[in-house]
């Protein structure tokens, strides 16, 4: 009798103890990958500075500790850590042995050198959408870009999707919340195949939208930052199913270019703004070449702003170039009437000098960097031959990492598009001033779209992720309108295939997301070049 209730007492304690210890997470504690935020995160508001300077962060994930009710006076409270055990302790010395480990904080596997303090409690819906959010990027990215954490003097990356962007994980307005909820609730239903989490994606988009549209009638309230946040995520939002609706990233990206036209041109202060203006003008660029509309950002006072900016990169200065492409796309703003000569000299004139601008912009990323081209077989891209049918590459590029595959894909399109708008002014006739080899143009015509063509098998294996197959959307349909121009069946029926494996429901990739290309394409057939004079010349 005296051993069952020595039992039952250290049964008791047992229970007693477990109350106070934190409950195992179902996800893998990666918080070591988290621990430090992203470099653009540097200069945060006032708000945000006193409230760094008041507490002592442990990672971007913010612990709130559940508010315990006690009849005696509780330890000092600091942003929602517990205060250290001696200052407890100190608090009462007629406490009793078992109300100082009810309140003694404790540290598991922690190093006390660090002087972190874990909080006796967490709140289970900020840590499991902190949880949940790190799944969903590690499904969106390439496996090997939430490893590489840049300093603020090394290549920076021009995203904010990703695991050290602190921004995302501690969101302070109610609709910027609930589009980062969607965004993680959409992968985490691809990652796990999962129906219901893609229809509790819908629901908290639906829900964004009718909190944003309140905000945006009093957006004084908000900050500007969490403002052009909450549109960039939901444009991206739009290139994935079942969320993706046509014409939604259109609505997104043409509000994003009215918020930030309406605020006017404003200095970068930090290294986070540039990286949202940034992506706010490479998204509005193709906004501008799918509606064939020129963007304001191509002003000067625009492109001071990138030129003063806390950092300037290659990607910057590509994204500045491209701002000048949806106006060179259409000769309207040029031409003072259908007959103006003089109009369509400076308007082409003007093509060739952005397309040279884009090829020395080319020139220069190949001598700082390298891209390898392996022999296409099953050994260096397996995920690509169990997806695609039939395979019509010798060679495929190998690329450093994805953001040199995005950008470059984003050069190589940007050139295409140039260059075959004045292949098409140069096949209608018109009596130019200057000549123009057009044996080389329709060279490099070539080389460019074989350029793009030899990116997809990389693009398409496990390791790119989400985003490295949603850099496919951003050119497939374009080589396919023009192996199509050529008469390329065995080409046309290869985009085909790559469509088919992008286009299905457990890839969770939109179709045509942003617009269609056929509105933009203006295209002879190459072959016809062959027939006619190699220069175009004064007539």
């Amino acid at each position: 009798m005296a051993v069952c209730n020595v039992a039952k007492e250290k049964s008791n304690a047992m229970n007693r103890n477990r109350l106070a210890v934190i409950r195992p997470w179902k996800f893998v504690d990666v918080s070591d990958r988290v621990s430090e935020e992203y470099d653009v995160l540097s200069g945060p508001s006032e708000h945000q500075s006193q409230q760094q300077r008041n507490s002592i962060e442990l990672n971007p994930i913010e612990y709130v500790p559940k508010r315990q009710h006690r009849t005696r006076e509780r330890p000092q409270e600091t942003e929602g850590l517990e205060t250290p055990s001696s200052s407890t302790s100190s608090s009462g010395s007629n406490s009793s042995p078992q109300d100082s480990t009810s309140t003694k904080p404790r540290h598991h596997g922690v190093n006390s050198s660090q002087k972190t303090r874990i909080p006796p409690s967490v709140d289970a819906g900020p840590t499991t959408r902190s949880q949940m959010l790190i799944v969903a990027l590690y499904h969106y990215l390439p496996t090997n870009e939430p490893k590489e954490h840049r300093g603020e003097h090394e290549h920076p990356r021009l995203t904010f999707l990703n695991l050290f962007n602190g921004a995302i994980f501690r969101p302070r307005a109610p609709f910027l919340a609930a589009a980062i909820d969607s965004f993680t609730l959409v992968q985490a239903s691809l990652a796990l195949g999962e129906v219901r989490l893609g229809f509790a994606a819908i629901r908290r988009y639906s829900a964004c939208l009718s909190k944003f549209n309140a905000a945006l009638a009093e957006s004084n309230l908000y900050s500007h930052d969490d403002i052009l946040l909450c549109m960039l995520v939901l444009s991206i939002l739009e290139s994935i199913r079942p969320i993706s609706q046509f014409g939604g990233w259109a609505s997104h990206v043409r509000g994003a270019i009215k918020y930030l036209e309406d605020r006017g041109p404003r200095p970068l202060k930090t290294r986070y703004q540039t990286v949202l203006f940034h992506h706010a003008k490479q998204a509005s660029v193709l906004w501008g070449i799918f509606h064939q509309e020129p963007i304001p950002f191509s002003g000067k006072d625009w492109l001071r702003i990138s030129e003063s900016a806390p950092f300037i990169n290659h990607e910057t200065r590509l994204i500045d170039i491209g701002t000048r492409i949806p106006a060179l796309l259409s000769p309207s703003s040029y031409l003072s009437s259908p007959t103006d000569l003089s109009g369509y000299q400076t308007y082409f004139q003007d093509l060739l000098a952005t397309s040279h601008d884009i090829q020395k912009w080319l020139a220069d990323f190949h001598r700082q960097r390298d891209v390898l081209l392996h022999a296409c077989d099953d050994m260096n891209f397996p995920t690509y031959f169990r997806l695609v049918k039939r395979n019509v590459l010798s060679t495929a590029s190998s690329f450093r990492d994805f953001n040199d595959a995005w950008y470059l894909s984003t050069a190589w399109t940007y050139l295409y598009l140039l260059q075959t708008t004045c292949l098409s002014i140069m096949h209608s006739g018109l009596p130019l001033l200057f000549d123009v080899d057009a044996a080389s143009l329709v060279a490099s015509v070539e080389s460019t779209v074989d350029n793009l063509t030899k990116t997809v098998p990389q693009a398409l294996s496990a390791q790119s992720g989400f985003s490295g197959r949603l850099s496919v959307n951003l050119f497939l349909r374009m080589i396919t309108l023009h192996y199509e121009a050529q008469g390329r069946d065995e080409m046309v029926r290869w985009c085909g295939d790559i469509e088919s494996a992008l286009y299905t429901p457990d890839q969770g990739h939109a179709g045509a997301w942003m617009a269609n290309w056929e509105r933009v394409i203006k295209l002879p057939r190459i072959s016809q070049f062959g027939e006619r004079e190699q220069t175009v010349s004064i007539r």
